[in-house]
């Protein structure tokens, strides 16, 4: 799952100096894909429980035009411990794939959105209050209890 901002976030992202905007695209994605990943958990398949545990939020790979991060399993698909949990996630000639990384990506992605949004403005003003250096505050999960989020068109979240 690719998350990015909305088309206003983009142009204020746009006017920002690279390693501010990196700075801040880096600090809004760990805490939005946090929530991905916690569902990511909940579907998959359980029998030793070492495919949930090696479920992990890692940095992806940085170059001058790519930086945030992604949910993996432990290690790249089809190696490491859990390889198996490829075969389960993209299916084989013998097994029906189960899709259950895809499947919480599907559910979770509206608030890891949110989250992220909310991570790029708070970083956005944190470097305004600093006058354009250093970082913002970091983004974190909705409370459960409480009145719901709604998004700039007035949806729930």
């Amino acid at each position: 799952m690719t998350l990015t901002g909305d088309k206003r976030l983009n142009k204020k992202l746009a006017k920002l100096a690279g390693k501010d905007a990196r700075k801040v695209i880096r600090k809004a994605a760990r805490p939005a894909l946090k929530v991905v990943q916690k569902q990511a958990k909940k579907e998959a398949p359980r029998d030793t429980g070492a495919l949930r545990r090696a479920i992990r939020v890692r940095a992806i790979k940085r170059s001058r035009t790519r930086v945030g991060a992604s949910v993996v399993l432990g290690a790249p698909f089809f190696t490491g411990d859990t390889f198996y949990g490829s075969f389960l996630e993209f299916g084989t000639n013998r097994i029906k794939a189960r899709g259950f990384m895809k499947a919480a990506a599907e559910k979770k992605k509206r608030q890891a959105l949110a989250i992220y949004k909310r991570g790029i403005r708070n970083g956005i003003i944190g470097l305004a209050k600093q006058g354009g250096t250093g970082g913002g505050v970091p983004a974190s999960p909705p409370k459960d209890k409480g009145p719901r989020a709604r998004d700039e068109k007035g949806r729930f979240i």
